[in-house]
């Protein structure tokens, strides 16, 4: 599977995440495309960009008659102290959704007494 990543923060306007988007959903050799935002930044942006993936992924699947498969994955990074940010996805209904707690490994704390030489 080929992936293409996509940061929203990249991009610089409307048109430009269509011709992007458009690129995708014409290149054969990338099956999965991953979206990431940032639940502040991108707040604003994103029902915006769901209405195109998901205008994009009508379009593909009316021209290809089911013998080709896409998949799209939203990466929306959260920040625990904002509350207000946690209930506006609920946008995404009819997706699948899985919530990561922590995408860092955990410090391992080594106190040295307990160690023998």
């Amino acid at each position: 599977m080929q992936a293409q990543i996509l940061k929203l923060g990249d991009i610089s306007s409307e048109q430009q995440l269509q011709v992007q988007l458009q690129n995708w959903f014409k290149n054969d050799s990338s099956n999965m495309l991953v979206l990431r935002a940032n639940d502040v930044l991108d707040k604003d942006h994103i029902p915006l960009v769901k209405a195109h993936v998901e205008r994009g992924r009508a379009e593909f699947l009316q021209g290809n008659n089911g013998n080709a498969r896409k998949h799209i994955m939203f990466i929306i990074h959260s920040h625990r102290s904002d509350k207000k940010t946690q209930s506006k996805f609920s946008f995404l209904s009819g997706w699948q959704q899985i919530t990561l707690d922590q995408l860092q490994k955990e410090k391992m704390d080594i106190r040295y007494e307990n160690l023998s030489f």
